[in-house]
């Protein structure tokens, strides 16, 4: 084998070592809150207690693993104080534990230990459940009281109200959802915008019957804002 062709072997390998992490990466599309409420997903509040890595291996969780095959590695946490605002009907699943896959490449997820989190969105699998990136989760702790106690009243009351007078729908890609003319009853999502504070914008129902957006941050319509200062 020729230096030169050698040389073009190395170049080659190079190249697909670049991309191959990004084809590889986590990609996912993230709905807003009362979107994805509306949907059906989980809708959670719980304390993070421990965490702990745990390994996959042919279909079982062990604590610690020393073998030479691949391992697949995931994030547990044990919780406290669960409460459950929205579930899917299905089987169920020990919730002592929520797992969430470690490697940010494929959408992992890490908690802090004694901290109280708000989420919607995970899934079942294994009898075990998981959350990953692509889902909504707020560090509850991290809010001010009136804060925290949007988000709560949120998950408690309004997005249920919300999707039961109102149609919540994601149009940042001309769904099939958004294409048909428009109604007094519709909040449409058009930007999850970069500043908005999530869990706290919830789709409500007026007096006269029309939905719009209500709370703090970027969907407040013009009159809202006039009217309401939520800080």
């Amino acid at each position: 084998m020729s230096k030169i062709f050698r040389l073009l072997l190395v170049c080659l390998f190079n190249v697909v070592l670049l991309f191959v992490p990004s084809s590889l990466s986590c990609r996912c599309y993230q709905e807003h809150e009362h979107v994805a409420f509306c949907r059906g997903d989980y809708a959670l509040k719980f304390r993070v207690v421990e965490r702990s890595i745990v390994y996959k291996i042919n279909g079982q969780y062990l604590e610690s693993y020393s073998g030479n095959g691949y391992a697949e590695q995931f994030n547990r946490f044990t919780i406290s104080g669960l409460q459950t605002y929205q579930t899917k009907p299905g089987p169920g699943a020990d919730m002592t534990y929520i797992y969430a896959r470690a490697s940010g490449a494929a959408c992992g997820r890490s908690l802090e230990t004694d901290t109280t989190y708000a989420t919607i969105g995970g899934y079942i699998q294994d009898y075990r459940f998981f959350i990953d990136s692509c889902m909504s989760v707020i560090n509850l702790d991290s809010l001010g009281y009136f804060n925290r106690t949007i988000a709560i009243m949120n998950l408690q009351y309004l997005y249920k109200k919300g999707c039961e007078n109102c149609r919540v729908s994601d149009c940042r890609y001309n769904t099939k959802y958004c294409l048909t003319p428009k109604t007094s009853n519709m909040c449409e999502v058009k930007d999850l915008g970069d500043y908005r504070d999530p869990f706290q914008t919830s789709c409500f129902q007026l007096a006269s019957k029309t939905c719009t957006w209500f709370a703090n941050g970027l969907f407040k319509t013009p009159a809202m804002k006039k009217k309401f200062v939520i800080g």
